[in-house]
């Protein structure tokens, strides 16, 4: 994938990324902070935009994603903790599906957890160290208001926690995105998480169904950028991630059956060399005994072979 006006395939399970690159487009490669990172390509935000060369910070408390964040983001900070108000250690409720498989469902929030759980979800509880954000960003461009470009909060109910660690009045990221919903549920749990970022002096610019969307009051205009649905005439026709993968499941697929077909083709065309051969050789053989039955010794003895199979019929 190379810059340009649109993005060409949507990696971010709302097309977040793509609303990001109307603002963004023309301003990297820069810096994210991207907390709940999960996945490195799965329904990830800052997937496209790591692909075009940024980096950031991946906080990611669940080990099994954050060891495949370090494996795919070798540019990227990866912080296996959870981002909090306060130092502390808290248990991490990994959810799983029915099948042990992981889910983007994880989450500090014992009740969510429960909720999963008895909706048919998998829980396994592991420990893990909560750091306020303010002191992942310390020391990094997230220090400076013109290399910070977004911040990305999706933490299943633990959110505004997470901006309240956040010290938003020094660390000023341009855009900041937050979910805004319940998990699983069409219900509004960002008021605590936008009182802090209007405190902070953010200002709301956009609701996409899932997600709050804020920017510094000092770039307020962004906001109008932001603001529009994601449609083909601002954004193009990006491709899903999940319909690019599916393409490339079904292109091996056909390169499998070709090279198969090739091969029956070639086990078909040794078969049949092999079946003409067989047929010159039968060919061969019916005449040289037809060359037998003709001559004048097969005909004087004759009779003899005609007593020996009365013989054995006696």
């Amino acid at each position: 994938m190379s810059p340009g006006d649109h993005l060409e395939v949507s990696w971010a399970d709302h097309w977040e990324d793509v609303r990001l690159w109307r603002v963004l487009r023309d301003l990297g490669p820069g810096f994210y902070v991207d907390v709940g990172a999960m996945d490195p390509s799965v329904d990830s935000v800052t997937k496209g935009f790591y692909a075009l060369g940024w980096c950031g910070i991946d906080v990611e408390p669940n080990p099994y994603y954050a060891a495949r964040l370090r494996e795919e983001r070798p540019r990227d900070v990866v912080v296996e903790a959870a981002a909090g108000a306060d130092r502390s250690r808290l248990s991490l409720h990994v959810v799983l599906d029915g099948d042990g498989e992981q889910t983007g469902l994880t989450t500090l929030e014992p009740a969510i957890a429960a909720r999963h759980a008895a909706e048919g979800g998998r829980v396994e509880d592991v420990e893990v160290e909560v750091i306020p954000l303010a002191e992942l960003m310390g020391g990094t461009p997230a220090e400076e208001a013109a290399a910070f470009h977004f911040l990305k909060v999706d933490v299943e109910g633990h959110e505004a926690a997470v901006l309240a660690g956040a010290d938003l009045a020094s660390f000023r990221p341009l855009v900041v995105l937050v979910e805004a919903r319940a998990p699983r549920r069409a219900e509004d749990v960002y008021e605590r998480s936008e009182a802090i970022l209007l405190e902070a002096g953010y200002a709301f610019a956009a609701d996409d169904g899932l997600n709050r969307w804020y920017v510094r009051s000092e770039d307020a205009a962004v906001g109008a950028t932001l603001s529009p649905e994601i449609n083909p005439l601002i954004d193009g026709k990006p491709r899903r991630w999940s319909e690019q993968a599916r393409e490339r499941e079904l292109v091996a697929r056909m390169d499998e059956l070709d090279a198969a077909a090739k091969e029956s083709a070639r086990e078909t065309t040794a078969l049949r060399a092999e079946v003409e051969a067989s047929c010159a050789e039968a060919a061969d053989l019916r005449a040289e005994l037809d060359l037998i039955h003709g001559s004048t010794s097969w005909r004087l003895t004759a009779p003899l072979r005609t007593a020996r199979r009365r013989i054995r019929r006696a």
